[in-house]
């Protein structure tokens, strides 16, 4: 790490302690006089957006961010997270999911957007080594409602929010739309036939997913009372009703060895779940898919066969499965494919091809912070939780790329401080 990325690190881990304030001044002071070799930076130059911050590599260096009221802020690590309070998942301020869209497919222009529960959406730009990180804020009324859904819609990325009634028993103020779109640099409110369709007006669609088959479907309720179901291959119709089963069986992981899911992305699931040693369900974000894709891998060590074909349930032996988190992405057909999948302790396995050669190895990202038991005769209310990786994306192109992991401090159905890591690594 440079000796000025160094220095940035000091001075927000010098922000805490008020005793050495003065010194944190003179540091901010050699900062602002060595601008031109920032590791992290706000833009100066006058464009239509200006990027919250800069990022540049760091070597092994992460860059942990905490997901504040008006954006992400930059903290030392985890640990040094603000004492955010303990809430339900659905009301908590967190990584939803995560949307890699390629804006140009002639240039190869990826941006990664990520969606953040109760506050807006994120987005990573690529510009050569360094990359620019954005913050759309949403409306107030994003603090009521849930991201239920984080998807492409004409080439946009689109936020569908719910109101959350599992947590909830008070109602809240109506949305302007359910459906927000990052347009020219802010959120806009739109509209999608396939899901808030006009004719529709009594009914509210309150669930909208990817399914195995490649369809979307989508739930429409009637004062929570009675529900109509829909499948459609274009959300711009709605498609056809169908039974509330085949609603039910489309939420199923897709299984790792269909011939639908990609070789070399099949190949990186099944080396996961051989370290698992255990039954895996794993998210995949891709810019070649429309929305996060459910894929189910098996233990291939042990050679046991869940007896939930979905693994949505407990199998045989008791166990639950694993949550692993993947990227994949392939910009010509059998060329230039890679695979990453992440562990909640920052254990990884990626694999990459150029369509002859293939390589492939394991890769860590830094341990969070684990806390520990509440002090004896002290409030069980104040028992930190267990740090966790939640998420991945990759950003760049080439050997070398910048991995983004969401973070999470966890207990039970609650989130306390939550954030992403960006770190670049030699592939």
């Amino acid at each position: 790490m440079t000796f000025t990325g160094q220095l940035l690190k000091i001075v927000y881990m010098n922000q805490k302690l008020q005793h050495y304030s003065c010194f944190t001044a003179m540091l901010f002071l050699l900062l602002f006089f060595a601008c031109q070799s920032k590791d992290l930076s706000p833009e100066t130059e006058k464009t239509e957006q200006n990027p919250l911050f800069i990022v540049k590599p760091a070597g092994i260096e992460p860059f942990f961010f905490e997901l504040g009221a008006k954006g992400p802020v930059l903290i030392p690590s985890p640990e040094e997270a603000s004492l955010a309070p303990f809430m339900p998942w659905t009301h908590s301020r967190h990584i939803a999911s995560f949307l890699p869209i390629r804006e140009n497919s002639r240039d190869k222009e990826e941006v990664l957007y990520a969606a953040v529960n109760r506050s807006g959406v994120l987005e990573l730009r690529d510009h050569g080594r360094e990359k620019n990180l954005f913050f759309h804020g949403g409306e107030e009324t994003w603090d009521d409602f849930q991201v239920a859904a984080f998807f492409r819609y004409n080439t946009r990325p689109t936020a569908f929010l719910v109101e959350e009634r599992f947590f909830s028993v008070e109602g809240f103020s109506p949305l302007l739309s359910p459906l927000w779109a990052v347009w020219d640099g802010s959120l806009t409110a739109i509209s999608i036939p396939g899901i808030n369709p006009e004719h529709y007006d009594d009914w509210t669609t309150n669930s909208l997913f990817l399914g195995n088959d490649g369809f979307w479907y989508t739930r429409k309720s009637m004062a929570m009372q009675e529900n109509k179901f829909h499948r459609t291959s274009d959300l711009s119709e709605i498609g056809q009703e169908i039974r509330a089963d085949q609603y039910q069986q489309a939420i199923s992981p897709m299984d790792a060895n269909s011939s639908s899911v990609q070789p070399l992305l099949s190949w990186t699931l099944g080396e996961a779940a051989r370290l698992a040693g255990r039954p895996c369900i794993t998210t995949v974000v891709s810019p070649d898919f429309p929305s996060k894709r459910l894929i189910s891998s098996y233990p291939t060590a042990s050679g046991s066969i869940p007896s939930d074909q979905s693994l949505g349930r407990q199998n045989e032996n008791g166990e639950f499965p694993m949550e692993l988190y993947g990227y994949y992405r392939q910009h010509t057909p059998g060329k230039e494919a890679l695979v990453a999948i992440l562990f909640p302790d920052g254990r990884g396995v990626y694999c990459r091809s150029d369509g002859t050669f293939i390589k492939d190895g394991h890769f860590a990202l830094p341990a969070l912070h684990n806390g520990a038991a509440a002090p004896a005769g002290g409030n069980p209310a104040d028992n930190p939780g267990s740090f966790v990786y939640t998420g991945v994306a990759l950003l760049g192109d080439g050997p070398r790329l910048f991995i983004v992991a969401s973070w999470e401090e966890q207990r039970d159905w609650n989130i306390g401080a939550a954030g992403f890591l960006m770190l670049e690594i030699n592939w």
